[in-house]
């Protein structure tokens, strides 16, 4: 497994990540901001 930051600044605000993982060493990684919550992206851990 890698390190993950739990929250990132975008356009001058911080968001907040939600890393989720998943059986098979897939991780989903959410992305929590003012417009709502939508998916950043997913790849394997290596």
């Amino acid at each position: 497994m890698g390190d993950y930051d739990v929250g990132y600044l975008m356009e001058g605000k911080l968001y907040s990540l939600n890393l989720i993982i998943l059986q098979g060493g897939y991780y989903i990684l959410l992305v929590q901001a003012n417009r709502g919550n939508g998916l950043l992206g997913h790849t394997t851990f290596v």
